[in-house]
């Protein structure tokens, strides 16, 4: 488990990841819409929360941010679903 000021780390898995998603990124067509589903990323620890919103930017996608607590969505074009996963997800899925 990775934590904070974990030395030992080591990243490759991590880099290759990244590599990976920015591919698919680059990869992407124009006549094609891009969705952001971030489930429960908050503030006390925002990296995926600043990664989602930087990706639904840059790529002109719509973000679906779904947290209880912190559904914000910080000026981002999208969708705030102020519930639990499981909840949104059962929602999202009945319609």
């Amino acid at each position: 488990m990775l934590l904070f000021y974990d030395f030992a780390w080591v990243s490759t898995r991590m880099n290759q990841q990244h590599d990976a998603m920015d591919a698919w990124l680059a990869g992407l067509r124009a006549d094609k819409a891009l969705v952001v589903l971030e489930i429960g990323a908050g503030t006390a620890v925002p990296s995926v929360r600043v990664l989602s919103e930087d990706v639904a930017r840059r790529y002109g996608g719509t973000l679906v941010r779904i947290n209880k607590s912190e559904p914000d969505l910080n000026g981002v074009a999208g969708y705030s679903l102020p519930l639990g996963g499981l909840e949104a997800i059962d929602n999202l899925v009945r319609g």
